[in-house]
């Protein structure tokens, strides 16, 4: 039992991580380079730390706006930029 809830997030963690790094892709004009019709399953299953990255770098530029915990975009957001009036 314990191998196929193993087995079944594996299969939910690639597939979901396919998914958004075609979306990118696609999105952002990225042609595949190596692998046609499957560069997105093998740099996730093979070196799926890097494609986070990777995804990271080509949806935020973190050298001018830190990461946040629990925002609908993964960016921290000042209170000023946010025109929040506090009462």
């Amino acid at each position: 039992m314990n191998n196929v809830i193993n087995i079944s997030f594996l299969s939910y963690t690639i597939i979901t991580m396919m998914r958004a790094r075609k979306y990118l892709r696609v999105k952002y004009r990225i042609p595949e380079t190596h692998c046609h019709g499957c560069e997105d399953f093998c740099c996730v299953f093979w070196f799926g730390c890097c494609a986070v990255g990777q995804m990271a770098r080509h949806t935020a530029d973190y050298r001018r706006q830190k990461a946040g915990w629990c925002t609908t975009d993964g960016l921290q957001h000042d209170v000023e930029s946010l025109n929040v009036i506090i009462v």
